[in-house]
């Protein structure tokens, strides 16, 4: 079975459409969009609702007609507002899964998302969470904020609020559990523990503050230690790499037997997202 694995896109409809494009031609059986699926132009709290109701609905239909799976689940640049007008129209479309602390079966493989993050210092909190009970918290860029229907309601203390939501342990416990671990893909918006996946280059850490620089980009609980599974497919913002013309847009990691990729594909161009499809083996 082939899938094609993006993330990022950001709203661009011309990279959506390639997408699909190259699903078609390599009679690709799924796409996974690893999240911050939608514009950041502009009011996002207007324009992201407008890209899902106008551009995705009609997009998602023509991976219908084409019987191609879309999975995927919006990130954190994704306002939360929107998740239940993402999940509606998700619902409309069989061929379309919201993959957001979800499973669905494909074949002999099971997919499982989450789009939970471990806090980072800027000031959209609206999927962040603590990794830990004993988390500590980067310095941060400013208040923290959560999306609201009349905007963006600004948090006194956000350390204080983060300790009343669910760790990043705790959202892993409660994600679906895989008949077959064996068969098993997580997709999942940050990478896992001790794997390096989401080290920055050395040139990027000497230009960071010193608490990001302390700070591993990567969750201690997201730890593939138990029966691996099938393969893992992550993806953690990596545009703090991008500086002038110095982009390291790949990250590869072992976990066991597979290799886990990072990749930021609306820097590419097209030959670079023809990369990307890949061939898991049943």
């Amino acid at each position: 079975m082939k899938i094609l694995f993006v993330t990022d896109l950001h709203g661009d409809t011309a990279k959506y459409r390639l997408v699909l494009e190259i699903a078609k031609k390599n009679k690709v059986k799924a796409v996974i969009n690893g999240g911050d699926m939608l514009c950041l132009e502009d009011d996002i709290h207007s324009t992201q609702r407008e890209f899902i109701e106008g551009f995705l609905s009609d997009h998602f239909g023509e991976y219908e007609k084409a019987g191609i799976y879309h999975l995927g689940y919006l990130g954190n640049d994704d306002l939360k507002i929107h998740d239940a007008c993402f999940n509606e129209i998700c619902s409309k479309h069989p061929h379309t899964v919201n993959l957001a602390q979800a499973r669905f079966e494909l074949e002999s493989f099971e997919f499982i998302g989450m789009n939970w993050v471990a806090d980072y210092p800027f000031q959209l909190k609206d999927r962040c969470r603590r990794d830990t009970e004993d988390y500590v918290f980067q310095r941060q860029f400013g208040a923290g904020v959560l999306s609201t229907e009349k905007g963006f309601e600004e948090l006194s203390d956000w350390v204080a609020h983060a300790a009343t939501l669910p760790t990043i342990e705790e959202e892993l416990e409660l994600l679906p559990k895989p008949k077959n671990p064996d068969k098993a893909v997580y997709v999942m918006h940050m990478p896992p523990n001790r794997h390096r996946a989401g080290y920055l280059p050395g040139w990027a850490r000497g230009w960071l503050t010193s608490d990001i620089q302390l700070h591993q980009e990567a969750s201690a609980t997201v730890n593939l230690a138990w029966p691996y599974p099938r393969i893992a497919i992550t993806y953690r913002d990596m545009e703090r790499q991008n500086r002038g013309n110095r982009l390291h847009p790949t990250r590869t990691a072992k976990i066991g037997p597979f290799e886990l990729c990072h990749h930021q594909p609306e820097r590419y161009a097209s030959e670079k997202i023809r990369g990307a499809v890949k061939l898991i083996s049943s």
